[in-house]
């Protein structure tokens, strides 16, 4: 019975180092995790500083060079209304004389295609 009883000994023994085995490469395991997790959040709190700071750049010169277009914007559009002006004060009496002209004066002249037509219907009667 000794020896059935170091044999179980022998075996429960054995048990509790696998059962400690086992613990451990739980516990490793746990830790590599939370080290995977912890160098993987690191890793994505840089890229994402680094893509933040790219977005920031590029808005930065998106709204420097919007400034810009705008100001040449300006630029051009007073430049247009000058030449405007300048047609304007040119050849604006020319122009307000053509058009009164043109609506006070009334031509008394049958166009060709109904005269046409007059002269048909009359051959007829």
């Amino acid at each position: 019975m000794a020896s059935g009883n170091a044999g179980i000994q022998q075996l429960l023994a054995a048990e509790a180092e696998a059962s400690n085995i086992v613990n451990d490469a739980r516990n490793y395991r746990k830790t590599k995790l939370k080290s995977a997790e912890q160098a993987a959040a690191a890793e994505i709190a840089a890229y994402r500083a680094e893509m933040k700071a790219r977005f920031d750049a590029e808005s930065n010169d998106e709204v420097g060079s919007d400034k810009l277009y705008r100001v040449q914007l300006d630029r051009d559009t007073k430049a247009a209304l000058d030449r405007l002006s300048a047609a304007y004060a040119k050849n604006g009496k020319k122009i307000v004389d053509l058009l009164v002209h043109h609506v006070t004066t009334v031509e008394m002249k049958v166009p060709d295609n109904i005269a046409q037509c007059i002269r048909a219907t009359e051959s007829q009667h």
